[in-house]
């Protein structure tokens, strides 16, 4: 079938109008931000963790492929961050015959386990994806002031180091989202006087004893410079905790930080006003999330006389809450996600981590094989 005239001059015209665009140079001094290999990586949520990786009789062969697939398309696959809200509720026993024994407490969470028990075969799944590094993340929120809690850190720490040993390890996490231990609408598991200089004196008394522990059963470890921590892994820059001051507080007083850990989520899945068009495909929205973690993060140069770990989202995705159905599992929601990550990478962030679950409706790729 052949275009009409009317169609032919139509097309005429369109080319008139591209032809006749106005060109917009690009500068050639703009500064670049070199990002670190597997900038796009993920981060799973501690308990659903065994689910994504399976263990060593039952390894899940579907995310080994996919983490694969993603390492071809970026030149490197994904480091992996195991962690969350459940690493702050984790407790061990030896005598748990299978991974993981997760409680839901519909009034906590509705998502997650609230009351979660490992035993020895969960670090199994750290040996299922071959040429993967991983965070682990141990429980500060218990660990630093109950007894429980403490014994689950002794534990655990020689058997994730045994885990992660041959170049697996990618750094060690203490606590997830300290900054809201006294708020959190799961229950606070701090008074309402937390501070910053407390949290900076648990988080290194939990932190000497994961490397005197790490150095009496994994001392290569130490030994090759693997050994450091991502951290403060804060879950935002509004709440009761904040960045600058627990720096300031000595946070990094022992140089073992390797990585500047900070949180954020668009908004939130019950949030009033959110929408796909006016929040996750609005790039201003985007910006201003992004841009007031630049903020704080420039504070910390500007009043730190040491170097600070390079800046990376340890934890992100869109909507906090684990994200709402018909907005954060669509087709513009992964637009948002093309939108944040080179947006993040734009203004000095050096890795995104892209956080999910098990049946999470935030997940931007799902390693998860139903």
């Amino acid at each position: 079938m052949f275009p009409s005239m009317k169609q032919v001059a139509l097309l005429c015209a369109l080319a008139g109008l591209v032809l006749a665009a106005p060109e917009y140079p690009v500068p050639g001094s703009a500064e670049s931000n070199d990002v670190f290999d597997g900038y796009v990586s993920y981060s799973i949520e501690f308990a659903s963790f065994p689910d994504f990786a399976g263990n060593k009789t039952h390894p899940n062969t579907f995310s080994d492929v996919l983490l694969d697939n993603l390492g071809q398309l970026q030149g490197h696959k994904p480091y992996i961050r195991v962690g969350g809200n459940t690493q702050d509720y984790a407790l061990y026993n030896q005598s748990l015959p299978y991974a993981l024994n997760g409680t839901t407490n519909p009034s906590r969470a509705v998502d997650y386990p609230t009351t979660v028990i490992i035993g020895p075969s969960y670090f199994e799944s750290y040996d299922t994806w071959k040429d993967v590094k991983f965070s682990h993340g141990f429980n500060l929120g218990l660990g630093g002031n109950r007894s429980s809690g403490w014994q689950a850190l002794l534990d655990t720490v020689p058997l994730a180091c045994k885990a992660l040993g041959n170049g697996k390890l990618y750094v060690w996490e203490y606590g997830n989202e300290p900054d809201l231990f006294s708020t959190s609408a799961q229950g606070p598991v701090r008074p309402a006087n937390w501070s910053e200089a407390t949290y900076v004196s648990q988080w290194h008394n939990g932190t000497r004893q994961i490397k005197a522990l790490v150095q009496e059963h994994c001392p290569e470890t130490l030994e090759s410079g693997n050994h450091g921590y991502m951290a403060p892994s804060f879950a935002g820059v509004n709440n009761y905790l904040k960045e600058p001051a627990a720096w300031a507080a000595g946070l990094d007083g022992d140089q073992d930080i390797k990585l500047f850990s900070t949180h954020n989520y668009i908004s939130g899945a019950t949030s009033p006003g959110v929408t796909l068009q006016g929040t996750l495909m609005n790039h201003a929205v985007t910006k201003r999330a992004v841009d007031v973690h630049i903020t704080e993060y420039n504070k910390i140069l500007s009043q730190s006389s040491d170097p600070v770990p390079p800046l990376v989202f340890g934890e992100t995705n869109s909507l906090y809450n684990q994200g709402r159905p018909g907005l954060s599992n669509t087709f513009g929601a992964a637009l948002w996600g093309v939108d944040f990550n080179l947006y993040s990478a734009s203004v000095g962030f050096k890795r995104v981590h892209m956080h999910m679950g098990t049946n999470f409706r935030v997940c931007v790729v799902s390693l998860f094989s139903l």
